[in-house]
């Protein structure tokens, strides 16, 4: 995800080969959050634990006012051997934050 989105921050140590972060904690310091209403395509899921994060890759907003939308989330998960996508209400429990 920080190839996609371009982050490089963080120390050496916390970089791949090729000078981007993949420390999710410290992804987590370089955006800003963003309100689960205003969430869009492109915006960053973080687990509370920050140690899981995932792109935004759709948004449907809900016919019902008082619910979260529908929210999709690609992410790398050694749980589902790969690259998997998943909705933010079912598959993470509507837990974590966002942030752009």
């Amino acid at each position: 995800m920080a190839h996609e989105k371009q982050i490089q921050s963080g120390r050496s140590d916390e970089k791949c080969l090729f000078g981007y972060t993949f420390r999710v904690h410290v992804l987590a310091d370089t955006c800003s959050e963003v309100p689960l209403e205003n969430v869009r395509s492109g915006d960053i899921w973080i687990s509370d634990e920050e140690d899981h994060a995932g792109l935004v890759i759709r948004v449907m907003p809900n016919l019902y006012p008082d619910e979260i939308p529908e929210i999709t989330i690609c992410h790398d998960s050694s749980r589902q051997n790969g690259v998997a996508i998943n909705d933010f209400k079912t598959y993470f429990h509507g837990r974590g934050w966002f942030c752009r």
